[in-house]
């Protein structure tokens, strides 16, 4: 590892040559997962305010009735891309990980294969529909090109799929975030020229295009670059991934239903409080999935081959996520005046207690995240979609309770509880299923000894709701460095000559 860098792309070719052991079976593997997953969230986090900043430059050009056309159009793309991977590339890393190289390409060609074809029929599905029902012709010509850009898009995942599985996540970082700017920047020429909806429709293409040239650039000594169409293999890739894509589009909806829910059971003013506060806690969950999915690779060789390193993985994981996650949910917390307030302005203030309930869901989602892909490495996919439809329930029932007489406050605490049934239930079945999760006794003490130290110094501050957070977060992390609750892990993340 290069002294001063986050991640060395090519490290990969150095740990594991031809014939020699798999990145994923070397000590290595810890750290680059540790770097990979840091810098995938850094990028994230930019890629994000890069692409909110070309949507606010995009709805004033197109204004109110363009702009949700041009949403409209990628509401079905965004589903189209959803239902073609129904947990696809989740069950993709894992087998891929457990096999040979000739067996990762086979499954990556295949899965290429199988995301084409369902993707494809799935543009022309909509586009018939948009016909149907009377849409303008401007928006069926907008899916179909906003279909092309998914299929750049979904080639390209699956090449990095390739990437991920060899912990080459500095790159999976770097292509994630070539695309977002990509297509940011095809918007502010678009914009600039004075170009029409259609043209909008068509801004994902040219990002989504050059990311994947790079992403077969990288994979082509490793892989044949076309898709396979192997019936059989198709099949068995099918048999395994009905129970997990059940449970991946329940865990992909109930946060939508839990809105549709709250819209029935309480005012349009509550819903719109909620969803202002659920659109910032919606991006933050993001990170989560970011780390878990990084380490997903490891989790599944280490699950097929070494249930040993699989409890020390799994327990160093719960370390590291209760920290972090207990540690955004205090941020969030001490932050959510000055959050709401550059979001959505002063005139959502309402929001800003909502916000604050809502920022327990972090904790939450850090842990059920990494359980869940623990789950999913070890086959447990029937116990995942039972889960599942429990958050999911869970969800429905105390949203329509609490959200009629509470409000977005209420809905807020339903999510919460949701959450909460999520990572109990995750954790259940891997302490069940064979002692493969333990923890640490003496982590959560010392992380609620920290969190406490920073709400109390953030508000005893009074001062304004940024400065309270950050004086919040610097109690955090003394206590826990007083205390010996960083996680080792953490320090991974700097340069090997400060270590």
């Amino acid at each position: 590892m290069p002294e001063g860098g986050l991640i060395n792309p090519e490290v990969v070719t150095q740990a594991a040559p031809d014939g020699e052991v798999d990145v994923l079976d070397t000590e290595a593997a810890g750290g680059l997962v540790v770097r990979g997953g840091g810098l995938r969230i850094v990028t994230y986090v930019a890629a994000v305010l890069i692409s909110v900043a070309g949507a606010s430059l995009m709805l004033r050009h197109l204004g109110v009735v363009d702009f949700g056309r041009y949403t409209t159009v990628f509401s079905f793309i965004t589903i189209i891309g959803a239902l073609s991977d129904l947990g696809l590339t989740g069950i993709g890393l894992r087998q891929a990980a457990v096999g040979d190289a000739a067996e990762r390409e086979r499954i990556v060609r295949n899965i290429i294969g199988m995301r084409l074809t369902t993707s494809t029929i799935g543009i022309a599905i909509a586009c018939a529909f948009a016909i149907v029902v009377g849409y303008p012709a401007v928006m069926v010509e907008g899916i179909a090109i906003a279909g092309i850009g998914l299929l750049a898009l979904v080639t390209q995942d699956s090449y990095v799929m390739q990437l991920q599985i060899s912990l080459r996540l500095g790159w999976t970082a770097a292509l994630e975030f070539t695309r977002t700017v990509g297509q940011t920047l095809v918007v502010v020429i678009l914009v600039v020229a004075g170009a029409s909806l259609l043209a909008f429709t068509g801004a994902q293409i040219p990002g989504a295009v050059l990311a994947g040239v790079i992403a077969m650039a990288l994979v082509r000594h490793s892989t044949r670059l076309r898709p396979a169409f192997e019936r059989e293999h198709w099949v068995r890739l099918a048999r395994e991934l009905l129970p997990y894509a059940a449970a991946a589009a329940i865990g992909a909806v109930y946060f939508r239903v839990e809105i549709v829910v709250l819209s029935l059971a309480s005012t349009g003013v509550q819903t719109g409080l909620f969803s202002t506060a659920f659109r910032i806690t919606e991006v933050v969950v993001g990170i989560p999935w970011l780390v878990a999915s990084s380490a997903l690779p490891v989790i599944a060789r280490a699950a097929e081959h070494d249930r040993a390193r699989l409890k020390n993985v799994l327990r160093q994981m719960f370390d590291a996520s209760l920290t972090a996650g207990v540690g955004i949910a205090v941020a969030i917390f001490l932050g959510a005046q000055f959050a709401i307030a550059v979001v959505a302005g002063h005139k959502y203030r309402a929001s800003v207690e909502v916000l604050q309930i809502q920022s327990i869901i972090v904790a939450f989602t850090f842990l059920m995240t990494q359980w869940g892909f623990a789950l999913l490495a070890l086959k447990r996919t029937r116990a995942l979609l039972a889960v599942n439809a429990l958050g999911l329930a869970t969800a429905i029932v105390v949203t329509t309770v609490l959200g009629g007489a509470y409000g977005a406050n209420g809905a807020s605490v339903a999510l919460i509880s949701a959450e909460a049934a999520l990572a109990i239930g995750y954790a259940f079945f891997l302490t069940r299923g064979g002692g493969d999760l333990s923890v640490r006794a003496r982590t959560a003490p010392r992380v609620a000894l920290a969190a406490a130290a920073a709400i109390g110094a953030g508000l005893i501050s009074s001062t304004p709701s940024l400065v309270e957070t950050i004086i919040g977060m610097t109690a955090y992390v003394l206590v826990l460095a007083a205390t010996g609750g960083l996680p080792p892990e953490l320090f991974e993340l700097l340069p090997r000559r400060r270590r």
